[in-house]
């Protein structure tokens, strides 16, 4: 869970296009950020579901009623899974079936259309009516966190605390039933009470892990919080809080939470290997490996226990040890990118190049987006992958920021990042060119401008936009020329600069 310790879990948001104005000039001067061919306008997969629960002696209404929600949530999930796994064959994300769940569960988000409470034999049934939304938007970057196998692992343990729960509140509800003494009913109510205490804190830990997953941290750690205040005893709250200060680089009270999870559960290997991440972080790389020897104690086929061993050893210069834990990870699993991304890391560090291209290469097309940008340093070329788009998109955001402060240095650093990806798109030169302009370096706009119509032979604003660069170098042949062919792609500026340039 502690995302921000691993480094290859930089997350970054879809491409969108923008619209600004230069201020600095008397034209208008259009920046159109366009996407790149692999994303396209989300789609929305609608579910309507119905859950339903009978609430018995000694049970609260509140609780029930949130029983009920939970049944409908669960058979929107089974739909939504459906139309995820149609998706992403569609996409070639090569998904498991539980990380679809995890994905379905991550991504819903549910409205209650209708509710009723109806008297039956056994007590009050609960039913609940529900809209579920699952959107493609942002799909891309949701599947590169599934893949952490921290989330799925989360999602199980909480199903089969929620199914264990459900079995023991049948058990408790028939032993209610039978002919009993007094004391005997209030002792079966108090664990009944003790039941639901259990069930409230799993849906305030759920809420955090779903908040976590989609990056809203404060919220994710005000739920984290209600969980632990309704049950202390719950290790998983403790470790998902513990990732929520990580993410806010509170790592004090991360390493005080985690410390809480393995006090309260001594056998969680993945409680173990976060903190053992957290160590590592700190460059406390002896204490980082005595936690993830630990962990791998607990589990001895804990994947990302190995590879993170292999990334303490390497910090220390044990690079025999490194190797050994990197290639039993990939032993044990041939498609974690987290061990292949370590291993290139040091084979890089060590000049061993071609080594590091083959096992960086091998992250990155597993979904490591740093491995993708790592792996341009040392190949030259960047690989086919969503992941340097997604790279591409955050220096592109940051320029935009930039640009609007008329920062045009820093937004000319932030668009040369989106150039030196070289991903054959108009638009990374066609930003900088804007950004140049901006700056009145005219003569670089140009060269610019050029590149992105030699891209885009029908790039309209490139056209218009080193017309006004040509104009400003006093090139009014040039310009008028730029003008007239972005007149002629439909740039209705471009026909009023001719008419105004003919004069």
């Amino acid at each position: 869970m502690f995302h921000r310790f691993s480094p290859f879990n930089h997350l970054l948001c879809p491409l969108f296009c923008r619209h600004l104005v230069a201020p600095k000039y008397p034209l208008l001067l259009l920046l159109l950020f366009f996407l790149f061919p692999s994303f396209a306008i989300a789609e929305v997969k609608e579910i309507v579901a119905e859950g339903s629960y009978n609430m018995g002696d000694g049970e609260t209404p509140t609780v029930a009623e949130s029983r009920a929600l939970l049944q409908a949530k669960r058979v929107a999930i089974e739909q939504a899974g459906t139309y995820i796994e149609s998706y992403s064959k569609v996409k070639n994300f090569q998904l498991t079936q539980d990380e679809i769940q995890v994905l379905a569960s991550g991504v819903m988000e549910v409205t209650i259309l209708d509710k009723k409470r109806t008297v039956v034999e056994d007590g009050i049934r609960f039913w609940v009516k529900i809209n579920a939304k699952v959107s493609t938007d942002k799909m891309q970057e949701m599947v590169r966190k599934v893949k952490e196998k921290s989330v799925v692992h989360d999602y199980k343990l909480l199903q089969q605390d929620y199914e264990k729960l459900a079995k023991e509140l049948e058990l408790l509800k028939k032993q209610l039933r039978e002919p009993k003494s007094d004391a005997e009913k209030r002792a079966v109510e108090v664990k009944i009470s003790d039941s639901e205490r259990r069930f409230r804190a799993n849906e305030w830990f759920e809420k955090g892990r779903r908040l976590l997953f989609n990056e809203k941290y404060d919220e994710a750690f005000e739920a984290f919080t209600n969980s632990i205040n309704i049950d202390p005893g719950n290790a998983q709250a403790y470790v998902g809080r513990g990732a929520t200060y990580g993410k806010k680089s509170q790592d004090d009270m991360a390493l005080k939470d985690l410390n809480k999870a393995i006090s309260i559960n001594p056998n969680d290997a993945w409680a173990y290997l976060n903190r053992g991440a957290l160590y590592n972080l700190n460059g406390q790389y002896d204490s980082a490996i005595e936690d993830l020897n630990r962990a791998i104690a607990i589990d001895p086929f804990f994947v990302r226990a190995y590879a993170s061993r292999g990334n303490s050893n390497a910090q220390k210069g044990q690079y025999e040890k490194a190797f050994n834990d990197f290639d039993k990870a990939i032993a044990i699993d041939p498609n974690d990118p987290l061990a292949y991304g370590f291993r290139g890391l040091v084979h890089a560090g060590m000049g061993q190049h071609d080594k590091a291209i083959s096992d960086l290469e091998k992250s990155c097309d597993l979904g490591a987006e740093i491995a993708c940008r790592e792996l341009k340093k040392y190949s030259g070329t960047p690989p086919n992958s969503v992941y340097v788009e997604k790279d591409a998109e955050a220096c592109t955001n940051r320029g935009i920021e930039y640009y609007k402060k008329k920062q045009f240095d820093k937004a000319i650093e932030e668009f040369t990042k989106t150039v030196d990806l070289k991903l054959n798109s108009a638009a990374p030169y066609y930003n900088r060119g804007c950004a140049y302009l901006g700056d009145g370096q005219h003569q670089k706009a140009i060269e610019d401008f050029s590149i992105a119509v030699k891209i885009n032979s029908k790039y309209a604003n490139a056209y218009f936009n080193r017309g006004i660069a040509y104009k400003n170098e006093g090139q009014m042949d040039k310009a008028k020329a730029d003008f007239k062919r972005a007149c002629d792609l439909g740039e209705k500026d471009g026909c009023k600069k001719i008419k105004m340039e003919g004069k």
